[in-house]
Parts: structure tokens; sequence; C-alpha cells
């Protein structure tokens, strides 16, 4: 297994107990849903590169200062974007208000992201979701010994 793979799985496995902590918002609605109107304390887009794809994502953070755990928010399969989404944002909401990060980002050809969504995900996906952990992990704003990843019902990673 492939070092960044390694530590992708270890940080998913982190990212899956912490998910377990976490109650989701019962209000929550299904992914594709109406535009949310929850508001973050921090809420920064960024954009990193991969594979000649350039993807949006947006850091959100519980307070303005400090160093916070993080996780990177993974969605689940389907072929729209979550920014404005408001289960994706409930969720967020909910690690924030545990006092940790979210770094959530589109999937190609989603949002302001390039690229085209892809027929066969999991190979892209997966090297999609090491970026985005590697770009989380660069943040001033977190903490870099308690990074993790969550991911939705059909997201999965491989080597």
């Amino acid at each position: 297994m492939h070092g960044a793979m390694r530590i992708f799985c270890r940080a998913t496995a982190i990212g899956l107990a912490l998910s377990a902590a976490i109650p989701l918002c019962a209000s929550a609605q299904t992914p594709g849903s109406k535009p949310s109107t929850v508001t973050f304390a921090v809420e920064e887009d960024h954009f990193f590169d991969v594979d000649g794809a350039k993807l949006h994502a947006k850091f959100f953070a519980p307070a303005k200062t400090g160093k916070f755990p993080a996780i990177v928010y993974v969605t689940g399969g389907g072929n729209y974007s979550l920014m404005v989404d408001a289960y994706a944002r409930n969720t967020v909401k909910a690690f924030n208000d545990a006092r940790i990060a979210v770094f959530m980002f589109d999937k190609r050809g989603q949002g302001k992201s390039t690229g085209s969504y892809p027929a066969a995900e999991l190979d892209v996906r997966s090297a999609d979701s090491i970026a985005a952990f590697d770009a989380m992990a660069r943040l001033p704003q977190v903490d870099p010994d308690r990074l993790g990843v969550v991911y939705g019902a059909d997201t999965i990673a491989s080597d």
C-alpha cells in the first residue's frame, strides 16, 4: 500500500470514529435538497489541483482564530454540488459545533470545480479525496496531528 494511501486509510478510520460521536441534525434535508440558511464563523473558498482538474473546496472552522482538529467531508456519489445543500451544510455545522473544522470539496465538473464527473468514480474520487486531505493538512488553522476523513455512503477508498 502506498504511503499516501496508508495515511488516508488511517485518517478515514479516525474520521469514522469522529463521525460516530457527532449526531447529525434531525432537520437535515436529503442530498440535492433545497439551499441551506446555516451560517458559519469561517467559510473560506479554496482550490486545489489533481490530475488536470481544479477542484473547489470550502473550509469551515468553528471560530476565526485557533488551530482545530479537522476532517475532509467526502460527499457521496451523485452528479451535483453540495456546497449550498441543507443536508451537507447541517452536517458541517454539527462538526463545527463539536469544535471540528471541515474541508468539503465539489466533485469534478460540479459547482466551481473543473473537469468532468467520471462515469467510473472509484479511482478518481479516491485520488481527489487524497488531494483534498493534503490541501486541508496545509491550512494554518488545522492541527496537523488531529486530522480525519468522513465520507458519504457510496464513497470508498482504494489502493
